[in-house]
């Protein structure tokens, strides 16, 4: 760890400024060419980061750990696990690519996933790590569902014993993720598919939207029901909301271990929604999907540096009391390259102190 970090202070004055900085600035496409445009200086001195330094993998999720603490002790927030689709539909020989769902077009293309894990407090977001999910049919030495990577991501964030709350979508919850959680002692809130067979307290077995435990009579909108899941006792908040674009209702349901009110229920789930601008904005404003190298743990190093400077953003975004982080980004690109600069080299080293 201690040679990492030192490693890690050393590339604060090379070339990660100026590949993470390349990420933020460019206004077009974020290729090493483009960044070495940017700065005046050769394609390949740009390339030697995600060439050399695939160790400092190890390294970010520490200091982006560091980050969420810091705004965790401010405000206390949540967890969130999620998974995104990075397309790669022109790419012939990048490691590990298959077809994966896009759910933003929702259809299949050929690109990677990664399993995500964020902290927010439903303003900020920091993006903690990542991992990979391949499909069985690719490579079936490396598949794993994503709940068990899930698992290992939460782990791994949980041994600073600070964050406690989890959100997630449907696609994560289970009954041994609910005996991982409980046993790390960690409260979730999850969506959960109404087709879940589930016993309530009456020995009535049955899928939720046919189950009429979780009815909602006349103009009620929500309720609170405990229930079964095999040998696991859980809470699930059944609740109405419009379709979208569209008038008529549809239910849908949360399943949590938390032991409350159906609103308040609901209002922490909210907080989830912060995940999908985190894959908008690093998508669309720092290239998250426009690595072309083809081994992965390069496409790793760049994911990493493009979630630190997502997070160096979001920082400065606070500090500076600005709307939006494209407001921070245009910002930056308005000013003078070592302007930047020095703000970027003084967030790394706050950080690399911390860690």
């Amino acid at each position: 760890m201690k040679e990492s970090l030192k490693k890690f202070e050393w590339l604060v004055k090379g070339v990660f400024v100026k590949y993470v900085l390349g990420l933020i600035l460019s206004k077009d496409k974020r290729f090493c060419t483009k960044i070495a445009e940017l700065f005046g200086v050769s394609h390949d001195s740009i390339y030697r980061y995600l060439l050399k330094h695939s160790d400092l993998s190890t390294q970010f999720p520490s200091l982006m750990i560091k980050l969420a603490q810091h705004f965790h002790s401010l405000k206390k927030g949540w967890l969130i696990v999620d998974d995104t689709a990075l397309s790669k539909i022109y790419a012939k020989y990048i490691e590990g690519v298959h077809l994966v769902y896009n759910s933003s077009l929702r259809r299949p293309e050929k690109g990677l996933c990664i399993v995500v894990i964020a902290w927010t407090d439903g303003e900020i977001i920091i993006p903690i790590g990542f991992d990979w999910w391949f499909s069985k049919e690719i490579a079936p030495e490396k598949h794993e569902t994503k709940i068990k990577i899930a698992q290992r991501l939460i782990s791994d964030v949980c041994e600073a014993k600070s964050f406690t709350r989890l959100l997630a979508d449907a696609a994560y919850i289970s009954v041994d993720m609910i005996k991982f959680l409980n046993g790390l002692k960690i409260e979730f809130v999850t969506r959960i598919h109404s087709s879940r067979k589930v016993t309530t307290s009456d020995g009535v077995c049955m899928q939720m939207k046919l189950h009429p435990a979780f009815k909602l009579n006349r103009n009620r909108r929500s309720k609170v029901v405990k229930i079964m899941m095999q040998d696991v006792e859980v809470y699930i908040v059944v609740f109405k909301r419009k379709k979208k674009n569209s008038r008529e209702y549809e239910k849908v349901f949360l399943a949590t271990n938390i032991d409350a009110t159906a609103d308040e229920i609901i209002k922490m789930y909210d907080n989830r929604w912060k995940i999908e601008p985190l894959f908008r904005c690093t998508k669309q404003s720092f290239g998250l999907m426009q690595c072309s190298a083809r081994a992965l743990e390069k496409q790793t190093l760049h994911i990493n540096a493009v979630f630190f400077g997502f997070a160096f953003v979001q920082y400065e975004t606070v500090q500076k009391k600005l709307p939006c982080l494209e407001d921070t980004i245009r910002h930056f690109q308005d000013l003078k390259i070592d302007i930047v600069t020095r703000s970027f080299i003084r967030f790394c080293r706050d950080f690399y102190h911390a860690a």
